[in-house]
C-alpha cells in the first residue's frame, strides 16, 4: 500500500523552516516529504523532492474563467498535475493559509486526506475573525461555486476544518485549536536553523545592518512612487548615522518588477557615500537574526522585523517614511497585531522614534 504524501507549500524562508521543523517533529522519512514552491524560491535541502507550482497566483486569479468549461478544464489540468507529483497516492497538505484559490483546490482535491496551516508571517498572528472575509452570498456565490465545480466554496482566510497549526512563538495562531509551538516543544526549530547555518557562512553578518524590503507596490498595496520615495528617506538617514555599509534585501517579486530597476537606481544614488550591497534571495535573514549577533534590522512592516526581534535583534521600521505620502498608511501600520508593534521602533528624518 502506497504512503502518504506530505505535501508542503512554501514560498518564503520562514515557512521553509517552519516546515523543516515540522518534518523533522514528527519524523518524516525524505520519501514522505514533497514541497510545491513559488516565487523563485529554492529548497536548500536536497534530499527532499521539490517542485515548481506552475500555476498563477497574480495577477490572474487561478483557476477563474467566466466560462465555464474553460474553467473546468484548468481545474482538471491542476488536479492532473498534483496526481502527477504524489502518483496518484493520498496527500496530506500544509499551508500558510487557504485564501488562494488554488490553495481551496488543493484542500478540495479527491486525493487530499487533511490539511494543517504553517506560520509564515504576520497573519498567523491573528484571529480568524479578524482577518476572514464575510461569505459570498446570492447569485454571486452560486456562479463561483458554478465556475470551480463546487471546490471553492468560501473566501475564508482560514477554514476551519483544519487538524492542526505549527507557530513559532506562543502569540501565534491566537485562538486555534491543537496549536503547536516549536521553538517550545522541542528542538526541532533550533536544530533546522543550525542545519541552515551550518552550509552558510554567516559571519559577515555580525555588527552589521540589513535594509529589507516588501512588495507592497508589487500588489498595490502603496504606490510606486510613495515605496520609492521612502526607500531614499531611509537611505538618506542611514546616511546621516554614517554607516559604512548596509546590506539590501529586495523581496522575491521586486525582482520580476520593473520597480527593481528603479529601486537599483536609487540605491546608487548613494553608492559614494555608504556601500550599498543586495543580498542574494538564498540568504535566510530569519536564520541571520537567529545566529549573528549585534544586527540591526531596518524594514517596513514586514514581518522578518518581528522574527529579528524575537531573536534579540534591534529592529527599525521605517513605516512613517510612507505615511507621509499616503497618510492612510499609518492607522494600516498601527492595526498591525501588537505582537509586531510592540517589538520594534519607528525611523523618523532625525534618527529613531522612541
Amino acid at each position: 500500500m502506497n504512503e502518504t504524501k506530505h505535501m508542503f507549500f512554501v514560498h518564503r524562508p520562514i515557512s521553509y523552516l517552519v516546515a523543516a521543523a515540522v518534518i523533522k517533529q514528527k519524523k518524516l522519512h525524505a520519501r514522505q516529504v514533497l514541497f510545491l514552491t513559488y516565487r523563485g524560491f529554492k529548497v536548500p535541502d536536497n534530499s527532499f523532492a521539490s517542485y515548481i507550482f506552475p500555476f498563477s497566483l497574480r495577477p490572474e486569479p487561478f483557476p477563474f474563467q467566466i466560462n465555464f468549461l474553460d474553467s473546468w478544464k484548468r481545474i482538471r489540468q491542476f488536479d492532473h498535475f498534483i496526481n502527477s507529483l504524489t502518483g496518484n497516492t493520498n496527500f496530506y497538505i500544509y499551508l500558510p493559509h487557504s485564501s488562494f484559490r488554488f490553495m481551496k483546490l488543493l484542500i478540495s482535491h479527491a486525493r487530499c486526506v487533511g490539511y494543517s496551516y504553517l506560520e509564515e508571517g504576520l497573519a498567523s498572528y491573528r484571529r480568524p475573525e479578524e482577518i476572514n472575509k464575510p461569505p459570498y452570498t446570492g447569485r454571486v456565490q452560486l456562479l463561483d461555486r458554478l465556475i470551480n465545480r463546487h471546490r471553492i466554496k468560501d473566501r475564508l482566510f482560514f477554514n476551519s476544518n483544519y487538524q492542526a497549526v505549527y507557530g513559532l512563538h506562543p502569540e501565534a495562531f491566537p485562538a486555534f485549536k491543537n496549536r503547536f509551538i516549536l521553538n517550545q516543544a522541542e528542538s526541532s526549530f533550533r536544530d533546522v536553523v543550525e542545519k541552515y547555518a551550518g552550509m552558510h557562512d554567516l559571519q559577515q553578518y555580525h555588527n552589521s545592518h540589513i535594509l529589507v524590503l516588501d512588495a507592497i507596490s508589487v500588489y498595490g498595496m502603496v504606490k510606486m512612487e510613495t515605496h520609492l520615495y521612502a526607500f531614499k528617506k531611509v537611505l538618506n538617514v542611514l546616511q546621516q548615522l554614517n554607516l559604512q555599509k548596509v546590506y539590501i534585501k529586495f523581496h522575491p517579486a521586486q525582482k520580476d518588477h520593473a520597480e527593481y530597476r528603479l529601486f537599483q537606481e536609487a540605491a546608487d544614488l548613494f553608492g559614494k557615500s555608504i556601500v550599498l550591497e543586495e543580498l542574494e534571495q538564498e540568504v535566510f535573514l530569519e536564520v541571520v537574526a537567529h545566529k549573528c549577533f549585534n544586527v540591526t534590522f531596518y524594514v517596513n512592516w514586514s514581518s522578518l522585523g518581528l522574527y529579528a526581534a524575537k531573536s534579540g535583534q534591534k529592529v527599525h521600521s521605517w513605516a512613517s517614511f510612507l505615511w507621509e505620502q499616503e497618510p492612510y498608511l499609518r492607522q494600516r501600520y498601527f492595526s498591525l497585531p501588537p505582537v509586531f508593534l510592540q517589538n520594534i521602533q519607528l525611523l523618523a528624518d532625525e534618527g529613531i522614534q522612541e
